[in-house]
């Protein structure tokens, strides 16, 4: 898979972002320490500040491929609560714009085929023949369904 990175991430989003945008974190129903984040490279973002700014649908032409490069090595990388809760909430992300980049959606297909392979043999490899959220959780199943559905 190819990083889906097409912008130059040691840059902030205030620097990537138009001219004229603001962070407002009441626009982005977001805690006040949000903007901080605005501000910091997208390069150093760790996984849950990722995972927040894709919660709070903050840039997300450049939020989502640096998210999806996160996951590129582990799937399942861990954000905040759970194994897996930053690819929730990257399946969980708004449609609309999963609708308006098609290539990226194909991208996540991709590496949510990876993921359930890995989870495959994880199960193999326990030989426990759990359900599924025994790794995830529950939403993760949803947010598959959720996902599924933009471009069905």
């Amino acid at each position: 898979m190819e990083n889906p990175i097409a912008f130059d991430s040691h840059r902030s989003l205030v620097q990537l972002e138009d001219s004229d945008w603001t962070f407002s974190v009441d626009e982005y129903d977001a805690p006040p320490h949000a903007h901080s984040l605005a501000t910091k490279p997208v390069a150093k973002l760790n996984a849950g500040e990722l995972m927040q700014l894709l919660q709070w649908k903050v840039s997300l032409r450049f939020i989502v491929p640096a998210a999806i490069a996160r996951l590129m090595s582990n799937p399942f990388q861990q954000a905040a609560t759970h194994e897996g809760d930053l690819m929730v909430a990257l399946l969980e992300a708004d449609p609309a714009y999963w609708r308006e980049h098609y290539d990226l959606w194909c991208v996540m297909v991709d590496l949510l085929a990876q993921a359930i392979n890995d989870v495959t043999n994880r199960l193999e490899a326990e030989e426990a023949g759990d359900y599924l959220p025994h790794f995830l959780g529950d939403d993760f199943m949803a947010a598959v369904m959720h996902f599924r559905d933009i471009h069905g």
